[in-house]
């Protein structure tokens, strides 16, 4: 990364360009233990690499781009097979069955005191809100009931606007075409979120509607989250509907003790309830070694993980 940096810088000072060039990432692994069965998985959410661009254009306007290439959850970092990988989806939406798959891609425009334009496949507001109702972040691995139904959305442009005495406004739209990824994301997709923060304060409340594609009925959902973190301990609680089926709430604790942080989060959506516990140790601001167990469903299943997390 260091000599990718520097030629970049080099570049920049030939050209008289004033383009900044960042890239960061995930390596992660960790032992997963459910109904008697031992592997190794990708961790929380799978190891990954993001690259970002950001460009000065003048008068308060910049240019910014991003593509991340993630390693998924359960085909890790320990096969070492990036063979026959598909990235991204196909044209009917399918999302492809091998190791790597490029997400949260996009380009756009910063303007100051207006806010950001993206084009491309990024997170939706619904699934921003959910990250704060749920300690675990909407990591791949959480039973977090209440986090609503819509992650990734592709061919979508996203307005995000400043943030005006703590609130910030998000707005997304899908634009239809062949590469549609689902009906959860197709025709008509529209979703907006209104954020709060201020102090140990954090809330949000989402929704998104999409039409009939032709082959399923429209989707609507709703997302409400919040937490507050009172320097000793962090609460958080969240709320989601999603059209046709039952109402899910959830909350948790999470709570630092050094370098230690435990949590515990429950969650339940009609007769199904879920619990997380979890434990993390940071070694550095970059290192983090973890444990979890997840209790779901009615027959009360049992995942136990145990990985480390390192950021670069």
């Amino acid at each position: 990364m260091k000599k990718t940096l520097v030629a970049v810088a080099a570049f920049a000072a030939i050209t008289g360009a004033h383009a900044e060039v960042t890239i960061t990432g995930v390596m992660e692994a960790a032992i997963s233990s459910s109904g008697g069965a031992q592997s190794i998985i990708g961790g929380t959410n799978g190891s990954e690499i993001s690259f970002g661009v950001n460009e000065d254009l003048g008068n308060g306007l910049k240019a910014i781009a991003s593509t991340s290439i993630i390693h998924s959850l359960y085909d890790n970092i320990s096969t070492g097979n990036l063979a026959n990988t598909a990235i991204g989806r196909d044209g009917a939406g399918t999302a492809g069955a091998a190791s790597v798959s490029a997400y949260n891609s996009y380009i756009g425009l910063a303007i100051a005191d207006v806010g950001t334009v993206k084009l491309g496949q990024q997170f939706s507001p619904t699934f921003f809100a959910s990250t704060i109702g749920d300690p675990a972040g909407r990591a791949a691995i959480s039973n977090y009931l209440a986090g609503g139904a819509t992650g990734q959305v592709a061919n979508s442009i996203t307005y995000g606007s400043p943030t005006f005495s703590g609130f910030t406004l998000a707005y997304q739209k899908v634009l239809a075409n062949a590469s549609t990824i689902s009906a959860a994301e197709g025709v008509g997709y529209n979703s907006y979120s209104i954020t709060y923060s201020n102090g140990g304060l954090n809330a949000a409340y989402s929704a998104a509607n999409s039409s009939t594609d032709g082959t399923t009925g429209n989707l609507k959902e709703t997302v409400s989250a919040a937490s507050y973190d009172f320097g000793t301990f962090k609460l958080h609680a969240g709320y989601s509907t999603i059209s046709n089926s039952t109402s899910a709430s959830g909350y948790a604790v999470s709570v630092p003790f050094g370098a230690v942080t435990v949590s515990y989060g429950y969650s339940s959506k009609g007769s199904t309830t879920a619990q997380q516990f979890g434990g993390k140790y940071a070694f550095s601001k970059r290192t983090v070694g973890y444990v979890a167990q997840g209790i779901s469903g009615t027959a009360n299943t049992r995942t136990t993980i145990m990985g480390m997390r390192h950021d670069f």
